[in-house]
């Protein structure tokens, strides 16, 4: 802890300059809320030379830098990112203090790209996350054709999706397994089953090395989930008629950052590994969030939680059975409400500041500030 803030001065210059006159303050505290993170071990096993991480300015994308910069210092990360809607550089302002971390700017669908980042930084681990939520980026086979023109990468892990199955009936008693049937209901879930498949096409066709795990959702720093922002606001939290009782596995993300690093570690070429969290029903965590704003703020009221009318299309409840990745030795370390705690914090004290007026994001416009939160308890 005491070296990386001390190499703050020099390696600020990897920064972009709004970050470097805005975010410091916010990155010293963040660190020294998140230094757990760094204190566990990384598993033993596969021991990567230099990364390439896709996506690596998106939510979970930063995550995995700040990790794999810190846990292996030799290594040259290398982030890709092509930085629109959905990433910022400013996520990337821990792994960007790291003098090992390399961010690229360009799109993986250019082979070009791909094949002069794979040779020059002379990649031999690659972590494909920029397919977890582009559509896009799904149906391309740039990075593996890439990666297998030049026959350097040991281990090649893609990020996907639980949604890659069909929604999990209530009367099943335990998720479903890595071994179920791939049905996808709607066409985000259909891009990643395909991505899946044509990444698993290319391991036995052309004996790439590649290890696939499917992700719950992710709950933590930096990502907006509309009912944590709508009740600071004092904004109702609206349910989706039918999706009161849809259930959903939560996973806060730094747990979802060590799960990835446990499978690029241990894991089986060729395999596939479901990563699973807490479960809650969508009124659940609609009553919890309640409840938390409510008791952290000191109010004597709380927001309303509303039943709106259905969407057009309701997916139902997902969950999957994680025993395959435990028996590797993961395990998530954060509950559900210790990772709820700390992201209400976040979202109060530098939510705005980060991500700036937000206000068509939560659905409706609001003037009033939200209330006083105190941060979550040690």
């Amino acid at each position: 802890m005491r070296s990386a803030v001390a190499a703050v001065s020099s390696s600020c210059a990897n920064l972009p300059p709004s970050t470097r006159e805005q975010g410091f303050d916010i990155w010293v505290s963040l660190l020294a809320k998140r230094g757990s993170m760094h204190v566990e071990e990384a598993p033993h096993g596969y021991e990567p030379g230099n990364i390439l991480v896709t996506g690596a300015a998106g939510f979970i994308g930063s995550h995995v830098a700040a990790h794999l910069v810190y846990h292996h210092p030799g290594s040259t990360v290398v982030g890709l990112d092509k930085l629109d809607y959905c990433a910022s550089t400013d996520n990337l302002r821990e792994a960007a203090l790291s003098r090992n971390f390399v961010l690229v700017r360009g799109d993986q669908a250019s082979s070009d790209l791909l094949l002069y980042v794979l040779r020059t930084h002379a990649i031999d681990t690659v972590i494909n996350l920029a397919a977890q939520t582009h559509v896009d980026a799904s149906f391309h086979a740039t990075l593996q054709e890439a990666v297998r023109t030049t026959g350097t990468v040991r281990r090649f892990l893609h990020v996907s999706t639980d949604q890659v199955y069909e929604p999990t009936p209530p009367e099943k008693e335990h998720g479903h397994s890595e071994a179920a049937r791939l049905q996808p209901i709607n066409p985000y879930a259909a891009s990643k089953a395909g991505a899946e498949m044509l990444v698993l096409a290319y391991g036995t066709a052309y004996h790439l090395p590649v290890v696939i795990v499917r992700s719950s959702f992710l709950m933590g720093l930096q990502l907006i989930p509309k009912y944590l922002m709508r009740a600071l606001a004092g904004q109702p939290l609206p349910i989706h008629g039918r999706a009161s009782d849809y259930a959903r596995s939560f996973l806060y993300v730094e747990d979802a950052v060590a799960a990835l690093a446990t499978v690029l570690a241990r894991g089986e070429e060729g395999e596939v590994y479901n990563c699973a969290g807490t479960e809650r029903t969508v009124a659940q965590v609609a009553q919890d969030v309640r409840a938390l704003v409510r008791m952290a703020s000191g109010s004597s009221t709380a927001v309303d939680i509303q039943t709106v009318e259905n969407r057009p299309f309701d997916d139902g409840s997902y969950r999957i059975d994680d025993r395959k990745l435990r028996q590797l030795g993961w395990r998530p370390r954060v509950s559900w409400w210790d990772g709820l705690r700390s992201s209400l914090a976040w979202y109060r004290d530098h939510g705005r500041q980060h991500w700036g007026n937000i206000a068509h994001v939560l659905g409706a416009s609001h003037e009033t500030e939200p209330p006083a939160l105190q941060p979550p308890a040690s």
